[in-house]
């Protein structure tokens, strides 16, 4: 694996070389006895100004760019869609910049022996051509760590294999911190990548869609990008250490500071990866067939401590009774289910990141609250009063409304405690809890349903994880696509 701060403290190495040299070529250029350097050896004085030219080139675009990423002004213009052009430009950059380096090194330690006499101020040509070296060798080894994942990254592990999906939950991220430095941490690797779904796939009839089996292996194998994995597993509350396996934070300060201001919603940035597993996610389980829509933007919830501590208490009681972990499965049998409902405000549009103050605005709440049983009003559904979710993105689009005039429509993805899981194709309208001996209810395609259903009936059974948005597709591209609403 290429760790990103060894990749940014080489590349710091080399802007401060660039620097060195640039200024040192700049100095001699200067300098009145230039000019008999000029006269006297007009190879030595065309090199100067070529390493001049290279050293501050260097300097101004390697600084840029590190400072755009730091800074944070990378996710205003660096997005999913044009990250891979912006790394093409970025490689050749280096390596032309490296044949650059190698010609005026080389030409300037040609130019040396046996005219040292000739050239006046020789010791600081001398050291001119040392740095010249040391700056080629920096940016040689930054150039050939991002080429290494240029090359290979869409065929050799880069990452570790099957990291846990990042909660929003700072005491799990904490967990997960710690546990990367344990003498337990392959163990705990091995079940985070195991199978998490226990739903079956099924298709029964010509008109029934397949359930997608819902995996924190789903998620994070399909964000392993061909491009490079050096920037991407940024912390994104401080945006400049590497986050933990298993986290979207670096370390203890930063879930702290996250924690402080719950709850919120922290813009997952574009070329996160997490970004792209969300987003893949979300295509693949798109399975009605209408206009399949691409993410623009992802926000990451943060909760409430008293909430995400019921949600923990629950899981630990669901987990020590159905001892899911030993069979391979996340503890408690958590899993990840859409869930989509009405929007009052126009939180989760571009340039809307900030929760209203609405008691009917169902999304804001369930952000702000997490979920309520008893908000749900007197249609319970088909499986009973409970919180109803899918592993089917497209089915929990359906049920996503706007009651402001919007282009955009937000889906919350969540963390859902399956636990054992009472798998039925038949109507249960009556069911106030789920049957003796299981956790949850699954609607199973079948009979009476086209696309799966995850009922729970417990309020700290589920939390908000994420909060996803797409433009709404049109009613023409509906249409078009053939489509239709089905439950």
């Amino acid at each position: 694996m290429v760790s990103t701060k060894l990749y940014f403290r080489t590349t710091c190495v080399h802007i401060i070389c660039s620097l060195i040299v640039a200024g040192n070529a700049t100095w001699l250029v200067q300098k009145s006895t230039y000019g008999g350097i000029k006269h006297q050896y007009a190879q030595l004085a065309s090199t100067i100004q070529f390493l001049t030219f290279v050293g501050w080139a260097s300097f101004v675009i390697s600084g840029a760019e590190t400072f755009v990423f730091l800074s944070g002004l990378w996710n205003y213009f660096i997005f999913d869609d044009n990250v891979r052009w912006y790394f093409i430009g970025h490689v050749a950059y280096m390596w032309i910049f490296n044949i650059f380096w190698l010609a005026a090194a080389a030409s300037l330690s040609n130019s040396i022996p046996g005219n040292c006499s000739l050239i006046d101020e020789c010791g600081k040509v001398k050291s001119l051509a040392a740095f010249a070296w040391i700056t080629l060798i920096v940016f040689a080894a930054a150039s050939c760590m991002l080429g290494y994942q240029w090359i290979f990254g869409g065929n050799i592990q880069i990452r570790p294999q099957d990291p846990v999906l990042p909660t929003t939950n700072p005491e799990a991220n904490t967990s997960a911190i710690n546990n990367t430095t344990s003498s337990n941490a392959s163990k705990i690797n091995q079940v985070a990548s195991s199978n998490v779904s226990t739903v079956a796939s099924r298709q029964t009839g010509s008109g029934l869609k397949r359930v997608p089996t819902v995996t924190s292996k789903t998620l994070t194998t399909s964000a392993a990008p061909s491009t490079s994995s050096l920037i991407e597993r940024l912390c994104i509350q401080c945006s400049k250490v590497e986050s933990a396996d298993g986290s979207v934070y670096c370390g203890a300060d930063c879930i702290l500071q996250v924690r402080a201001g719950a709850p919120r919603m922290m813009v997952l940035p574009a070329a996160h990866y997490m970004f792209r597993a969300i987003s893949d996610f979300f295509s693949q389980t798109w399975l009605h067939n209408t206009t399949k829509p691409v993410i623009q933007y992802i926000y990451v919830i943060v909760s409430k401590e008293e909430n995400d501590k019921m949600y923990r208490g629950y899981r630990e009681g669901v987990e020590s009774v159905g001892k899911f972990r030993e069979q391979g499965l996340k503890d408690g049998n958590e899993q990840f289910r859409w869930h989509g409902t009405s929007r009052e405000c126009k939180v989760g549009d571009p340039g809307n990141n900030g929760l209203c103050e609405s008691i009917s605005c169902a999304t804001c709440n369930i952000i702000r609250h997490s979920y309520d049983i008893d908000r749900f009003g007197p249609r319970w559904g088909r499986f009973g009063k409970g919180i109803y979710t899918s592993a089917t993105s497209s089915k929990s689009n359906d049920y996503t409304t706007n009651n402001q005039e919007s282009n955009w429509t937000a889906l919350l993805l969540n963390s859902v405690l399956i636990g054992r899981g009472f798998e039925t194709k038949e109507n249960h309208e009556t069911l106030l809890q789920p049957p003796e001996g299981y956790d949850s209810v699954l609607g199973v395609p079948g009979e009476t349903l086209n696309y799966d259903e995850t009922v729970v009936y417990r309020n700290d059974a589920i939390r908000p994880a994420y909060l996803v948005v797409y433009l709404t597709p049109t009613t023409q591209e509906i249409e078009e696509a053939g489509g239709e609403i089905q439950e």
